[in-house]
């Protein structure tokens, strides 16, 4: 009884925790797609008005050197919000920094089906713990495999030590859910974990 109200306290951290990342990285790409492109208007009016009114140059330069100090504080505040590499680089490529930088680690891409950007940080951050897990375990060969084409499955083998693998995943595999993927974790003579997200279609379809 007790486990499951503990499972039960998890579950709901995770989902909140889930909910506040989502809040945090939509507004960071509010702040980066709509925010940041009105700054930059402003900018280019004041540009012309500082070029046809010569006389107003000095005024409008102050308030230009203001703008670009606004700017640079929202692309910071906007990476600090979502910082997720997804973003930036895409799942394929956040997923292959991995094996640029650890050789024990192989990845192979060829998943096509689209995913919103929440998606596809949900996919990077349960892959990379799966990763990071499996290289902590004195993994020393990590294959993961991202395939898919009307959903995508992300799949991490590897051979090192199994022993409190689900303990160090518990936390990051319940926020994967909460998000909406499915996750299974087995473990015979490698550990395998497989994470998937499946695309929901209309119905009649």
């Amino acid at each position: 009884m007790a486990r499951r109200g503990k499972d039960n306290e998890t579950d709901e951290l995770a989902s909140l925790c889930a909910k506040a990342q989502a809040t945090l990285a939509r507004a960071g790409r509010r702040l980066h797609d709509d925010v940041g492109p009105q700054l930059a208007g402003a900018g280019m009016l004041l540009s012309l008005v500082k070029s046809d009114h010569p006389k107003a140059a000095p005024a409008v330069q102050e308030v230009l050197s203001a703008l670009d100090k606004a700017m640079e504080s929202v692309r910071e505040l906007s990476q600090e919000l979502n910082a997720s590499p997804v973003d930036r680089l895409g799942l394929r490529h956040a997923l292959l920094r991995f094996s640029e930088r650890d050789p024990r680690v192989s990845v192979a891409y060829s998943a096509t089906a689209r995913m919103s950007r929440e998606t596809a940080s949900a996919l990077y951050e349960a892959a990379a713990a799966a990763i990071r897990a499996a290289q902590e375990a004195d993994g020393k060969n990590i294959r993961v495999s991202v395939t898919g084409s009307a959903g995508v499955k992300v799949r991490i083998a590897d051979d090192g030590r199994a022993s409190r693998r689900g303990t160090t995943l518990a936390v990051p595999f319940k926020l994967a859910e909460a998000a909406g993927l499915a996750v299974t974790v087995t473990t015979i003579k490698s550990t395998i974990v497989s994470i998937r997200h499946a695309i929901r279609r209309p119905a009649g379809r």
